[in-house]
């Protein structure tokens, strides 16, 4: 685990990534989704260029929504740090309606700025808000532009699968690059950005509780996963 670093003045926990200029986003395997297709809470560690644990992030969304409205229900993704605080939260409505806003605050109740959707035809498009609603940021694609909407400053790219993670699930892991100097206010909203579902769809790996074979497949890997853990 990482120690921390000199505090952020009104933003605690968001020290850690003063120095950073790519964190990775890890998904935790859920035995239990894999054994019944069952859709559970998504959880997700974030970790620096060493590999070392920064943060644990832990999807919460109402019950009455856990499988009615699917990828269109309300969530807050929480990103705790070492000592289990809650250290920045992004939170997403239930709506079925585009374009989407994710608002994103540090601490809880302090926002500091907001991942706005733009309707486009294939590739994701979202601009990045500070707390005063002016957009900062934007994200082409899979590319992460300056204010100008020109200048390449960063990526959200897949991280290649492992072997044994092929064997019993379709892994969800990121990497999110950004300039060292970049202010960890953008630095936590593109860390937000990571989880959207709309950028994981066009990577393939879309949450979708109707697709059968999918959820077929993965029971029928089990055996496999099991049999790995083994030898």
């Amino acid at each position: 685990m990482v120690g921390p670093k000199k505090a952020v003045v009104g933003l605690p926990g968001l020290e850690y990534l003063s120095t950073l200029d790519t964190l990775y986003v890890r998904q935790k395997i859920q035995f239990l989704e894999i054994f019944t297709g069952w859709d559970t809470r998504n959880q997700y560690t974030v970790q620096n260029n060493n590999m070392e644990k920064l943060f644990h992030a832990v999807e919460s969304r109402p019950k009455s929504q856990f499988y009615c409205v699917g990828a269109f229900r309300a969530y807050d993704i929480n990103i705790i740090d070492n000592s289990k605080k809650v250290v920045v939260s992004m939170h997403r409505s239930a709506n079925r309606c585009f374009p989407e806003k994710r608002q994103v605050f540090s601490p809880a109740t302090n926002r500091i700025g907001a991942i706005e959707e733009q309707l486009t035809f294939l590739r994701p498009w979202f601009n990045i808000r500070n707390r005063a609603g002016d957009k900062v940021l934007y994200i082409r694609g899979f590319k992460i532009l300056a204010e100008d909407k020109s200048t390449v400053i960063g990526t959200i790219r897949k991280l290649p699968v492992g072997m044994y993670e092929t064997n019993y699930r379709k892994s969800d892991d990121y990497a999110i690059d950004f300039p060292v100097d970049l202010d960890v206010v953008f630095k936590a909203i593109l860390l937000c950005s990571s989880f959207l579902r709309i950028v994981r769809f066009l990577f393939g790996f879309f949450e979708n509780s109707s697709d059968l074979r999918y959820r077929l497949d993965r029971r029928h890997s089990l055996f496999f996963a099991c049999l790995d853990l083994l030898v």
